[in-house]
């Protein structure tokens, strides 16, 4: 993760049980990208943040998407 460069958006549930959601955090917190983006979706377990919050997660996306082309 140090070095990375690149774009990177990490999506997580915080209700995750198979893959824990400080997984992401400490992924996130390693990562050196200028450009990065952690979004942790309340009540969400694994694989499950879009069908539980699109809304959330679409938002969060194009954010992420805008911010990595200026």
């Amino acid at each position: 993760m140090a070095n990375i460069k690149l774009p990177i958006m990490f999506i997580h549930g915080e209700d995750d049980r198979y893959v824990l959601p400080e997984n992401s955090v400490r992924l996130y917190k390693a990562c050196n990208s200028n450009v990065k983006e952690l979004l942790l979706v309340e009540g969400a377990g694994h694989v499950c943040s879009y069908v539980l919050k699109p809304y959330e997660y679409e938002k969060a996306f194009v954010s992420f998407v805008v911010n990595s082309i200026e």
